[in-house]
């Protein structure tokens, strides 16, 4: 008896780990499309202002293909 509920907690565990790789996989995707979506929305944007207030054109096109840029990370490191 003992060793047939091993046996199944077991099994069980291995269910658990397979569905916990598929869905990591699933995330890891979902996180790639949010991302390039992100990425997309923000040229957007960027290209809407551009219309709102022209500028040079070759100028607009150039800011336009950028990536947007992140901030830097601060770094604090002690004196002396």
């Amino acid at each position: 008896m003992l060793v047939q509920e091993i046996s199944a907690v077991r099994k069980r565990t291995e269910q658990l780990l397979q569905h916990n790789q598929q869905l990591r996989q699933e995330l890891s995707s979902v996180c790639l499309a949010s991302e390039s979506i992100r990425v997309r929305a923000g040229r957007l944007v960027l290209l809407a202002r551009l219309v709102r207030s022209p500028a040079d054109d070759s100028q607009a096109y150039r800011t336009a293909a950028k990536p947007a840029r992140r901030p830097p990370h601060l770094v604090l490191l002690p004196l002396g």
